[in-house]
């Protein structure tokens, strides 16, 4: 086992509103193999499974009874359409959403900033449909990369993906057992701001500022209505080595030649 499983685990630091709670038992995995491989152990052992990702907007029992499983499923590429010459976004699941829209808006690429400070990571905000100031994420979702109960991994398209407000196939029962690998984000060539938001509209006058991808994320991470977003949650006895940007624009995790340690749709992992 290429990781390791802890019992009565801390995870009040788990969770933004750190409430005082323990999971019976507790594994992060951080590629594929190791996701399997703690749906198996849980399986075997006959153990309930709790799949946690950023834990915004989570109120745990005191006990979480069977296993925990902390998704680190990290990295992202951009890439460029070149038919349309639209931006294309891969992003793990892990991914803390405000930290990739910062990546979007350092590479100059618009269309995700009015969802900035939303806490949590791009797999809940998939399962979510996490919206804010007039855009869902499902207006920007190209396709979502799911591992199935049976083992296999298949990419589901937006219609597949049954969104709705604050609604996916992944809080229904078609999507029971279903775990988010990762999600491709389109983002057209033509940026068109999103500020019709009377409160954000009222915000940007006051600023006498270019309307920019920039200046609207500036915006929307000026009003409270979020809470504050944590860099990181206690990462417990283990920790990961952290991803780093390399000249081509992606980033790579532990063990990582290339972009993410997922596999193709009916595959496996390398």
């Amino acid at each position: 086992m290429a990781f390791e499983i802890f019992r009565d685990f801390d995870l009040t630091h788990s969770s933004t509103f750190q409430t005082k709670a323990e999971a019976e038992r507790f594994v992060r995995v951080e590629d594929v193999d190791e996701l399997r491989e703690a749906l198996a152990f849980a399986k075997k052992e006959n153990l309930s499974v709790t799949i946690l990702g950023g834990g915004s907007n989570t109120i745990f029992l005191s006990k979480v009874p069977g296993l925990v499983v902390k998704l680190d499923l990290r990295g992202f590429l951009l890439t460029q359409d070149a038919e349309t010459g639209d931006t294309l976004l891969e992003a793990g699941a892990g991914e803390t959403l405000d930290d990739v829209i910062d990546a979007l808006l350092d590479a100059g690429v618009g269309g995700l900033e009015n969802l900035a400070a939303i806490p949590g990571t791009v797999g809940g905000a998939v399962v979510q449909n996490a919206g804010a100031y007039g855009l869902e994420m499902a207006e920007r979702i190209e396709s979502v990369r799911v591992l199935r109960p049976d083992g296999s991994v298949v990419d589901y398209g937006v219609a597949d993906c049954d969104f709705g407000y604050r609604h996916s196939r992944f809080k229904t029962e078609a999507g029971k057992g279903e775990v988010i690998l990762s999600a491709v984000l389109r983002f057209p060539k033509e940026w068109v701001a999103r500020v019709d938001y009377k409160d954000l509209e009222a915000y940007r006058k006051t600023r006498l500022e270019p309307t920019t991808p920039q200046t609207v994320a500036a915006a929307v991470r000026a009003r409270p209505s979020f809470p504050t977003r944590r860099k990181s949650a206690t990462r417990g006895p283990s920790s990961r080595t952290p991803s780093r940007r390399n000249s081509s624009g992606t980033t790579s995790s532990r063990n990582t030649p290339g972009f993410l340690p997922i596999p193709s749709a009916g595959g496996a992992a390398s």
